[in-house]
């Protein structure tokens, strides 16, 4: 059995690979998001906002208000914790769990919102009493409360347990090492194969194909095992997600590049030269794009994860993606042959 033999019939193996490794990611992913809903309606046990009575009104009562995985304090209606007071803002502040603590940020940079008389204009973890003022002096006061630590300061026991406390507030790292196996599988099995079934006349190709393989699945396999560690609460399904569409992508084009029907092998024998020239010039920016790509994804994602920076370039994008494709349909190139204008002509190229 010759290697094209062996890749007819492997085509159905990998499939097969390919199908099973899709079930597993999205058998998970919906898991992981059906328990993420769960979490965020439910308040956090342990955890409140005091209404303090006023001094001089002995008709008020101590108010406590829950606090979800992520609460927003305003004027408005939609607001998780309303407060009818015209110096707070309709969508004034956000209270969120993050990693286990808990942090408050006003939703603008002129939202007066101060902790224990201290205005700040950024994200800043809260500690068990701190006294939060809305809208300045004229606003209002709500007191974080930490159950927890308010008692064992009293001594008193708190009567949920720990285990139960930390399932409810954490979200647990979702992990699915069968797709994991699965994708490697396919990954070796496709390349492999792919190697194997070069023609004769392109085999000085066959060990810089092998060699550019072997380091993406090393690459690929080392962002698996770092980058969670790396980034908090890092989706694992995401990037084994990805990584299968890297290996699918990678092969289907080195295939389609490098693997030529049966009926071109007359005209690869007379001009093997010039067709490996054409290919190297297919493969190499396409490789190397990738390779780029792999190598800016953790610079990326620690932008993306410390800055504010897909909020900067979302309303960028939304104006500059309209404007690029009018300004190439009005000043483009490409109508004469293609039938639109499809691109812009930039110095030479």
């Amino acid at each position: 059995m010759n290697a094209a033999n062996l890749a007819y019939l492997m085509r159905y193996i990998i499939a097969g690979i390919v199908l099973l490794t899709t079930i597993f990611l999205l058998r998970h992913a919906i898991r992981d998001f059906s328990g993420g809903m769960r979490r965020s309606i439910k308040p956090t046990p342990g955890y409140f906002l005091l209404v303090p009575a006023r001094i001089g009104h002995p008709e008020d009562r101590v108010r406590s208000l829950p606090l979800f995985h992520t609460t927003i304090i305003g004027r408005h209606n939609n607001c998780d914790i309303r407060i009818n007071n015209s110096n707070v803002g309709k969508r004034h502040a956000s209270i969120y769990l993050y990693d286990g603590d808990w942090y408050i940020e006003p939703l603008k940079k002129h939202h007066s919102l101060m902790i224990q008389g201290i205005p700040i204009r950024q994200a800043t973890p809260l500690r068990n009493g701190d006294k939060l003022t809305f809208g300045g002096v004229d606003g209002i006061t709500l007191i974080f409360v930490d159950e927890r630590e308010s008692s064992a300061r009293r001594g008193v026991e708190y009567v949920v347990p720990l285990a139960e406390y930390r399932e409810d507030l954490q979200r647990r790292p979702v992990s699915s090492p069968g797709a994991w196996l699965l994708i490697n599988l396919f990954a070796v099995l496709g390349g492999g194969l792919l190697v194997l079934q070069m023609q004769a006349e392109f085999g000085i190709m066959r060990r810089p194909i092998f060699l550019m393989l072997a380091a993406f699945f090393l690459i690929l396999n080392l962002y698996q095992l770092i980058i969670p560690r790396l980034f908090r609460y890092c989706d694992r399904i995401v990037i084994a997600a990805v990584t299968q569409l890297i290996y699918i992508g990678i092969i289907l084009q080195l295939r389609l590049t490098l693997l030529r029907p049966v009926v071109m092998n007359e005209a690869i024998e007379e001009h093997a030269g010039s067709i490996l020239r054409a290919m190297l010039s297919l493969v190499v920016p396409q490789m190397g794009a990738l390779a780029i790509g792999l190598v800016l994804l953790p610079v990326v994602m620690a932008l993306v994860a410390r800055t504010r920076f897909l909020e900067i370039m979302y309303p960028v994008c939304l104006v500059l993606t309209p404007l690029l494709l009018i300004v190439t349909l009005v000043f483009g190139g490409g109508g004469e042959t293609h039938g639109a204008t499809l691109w812009l002509q930039i110095g030479g190229t």
